[in-house]
């Protein structure tokens, strides 16, 4: 699905911009640690482990952009382990 993204101005442009390579750091920095960590892809455990230093590191993003992160993670995580790909990292 492509999409034609128009935006007002250039700092509308800037902020959706810096917002999306926030969450893009996020991601990548919640999906090593957890695959590193071998923290259990349980809910509760994965937020024990990772919302306090996600939102001390990544303070632009909103409780609910960590929250949806991680949870992307877990997802993407359960998927590879289910499929039983061998050195598959997750996207990034």
């Amino acid at each position: 699905y492509n999409i034609e993204l128009q935006f007002a101005n250039v700092n509308d442009f800037n902020h959706w911009h810096n917002t999306l390579l926030v969450s893009q750091q996020a991601y990548n920095a919640c999906a090593d640690y957890i695959a590193k960590n071998n923290v259990p892809l349980n809910l509760q455990k994965v937020h024990e482990a990772v919302y306090g230093w996600m939102r001390t590191d990544f303070p632009s993003l909103p409780a609910q952009g960590v929250i949806r992160i991680y949870k992307d993670v877990i997802s993407a995580l359960r998927s590879i382990r289910k499929n039983k790909h061998k050195n598959a990292k997750t996207l990034q």
